[in-house]
């Protein structure tokens, strides 16, 4: 009994030892949204409504010690301030301690409600190609650390020149 006794309070100073530590260092720091990259148009579908099939890679930052699983990353898209598509991608990914990393995301992007191409003149030309467009994800990322889930949640903005993105 007095052994048993001796491993609870040494495990107990090490664990408010590492708490303190922990809590020292600054505590859980968020996961960063970074940016979008590799941002590939793989097909337009015309009909039954015009959209774009697209993926790209979302660039985030873990500065935190400690790794874990990303479980799920839920997001709007904003163009130039207009609600463009909502992705909710399920994934299973380990996230690793203190660095950037990808995460591959596939979504769709309805045009038809957008309003990116209301000029037709634009369209002929191709001059919207061109076109810088500014594009704003928000939302959250839902990791697991030990058994337990956070919503962390994400605000960035960045601009994109769509012909960049096009296929060839």
């Amino acid at each position: 009994m007095k052994r048993l006794l001796t491993i609870i309070t040494i495990l107990a100073a090490l664990g408010l030892a590492g708490y303190y530590f922990f809590q020292k260092n600054g505590g859980v720091k968020d996961i960063e949204f970074v940016k979008l990259e590799k941002i590939k148009i793989n097909k337009v579908v015309p009909f039954p409504k015009l959209l774009l099939l697209t993926e790209a890679k979302a660039v985030l930052k873990n500065p935190n010690p400690f790794g874990g699983e990303i479980t799920s990353l839920d997001f709007d898209v904003y163009v130039e301030g207009k609600h463009t598509t909502t992705v909710h991608q399920p994934v299973s990914i380990q996230m690793p301690a203190d660095t950037e990393f990808k995460l591959p995301i596939n979504f769709e992007i309805p045009l038809g409600k957008s309003g990116f191409f209301k000029d037709a003149k634009d369209i002929i030309t191709g001059a919207w190609k061109n076109k810088k467009l500014n594009i704003q994800t928000v939302g959250e990322i839902t990791i697991k650390v030990l058994n337990f889930e956070f919503q962390i949640p994400f605000d960035e903005e960045e601009g994109y020149l769509l012909k960049d993105y096009l296929p060839e």
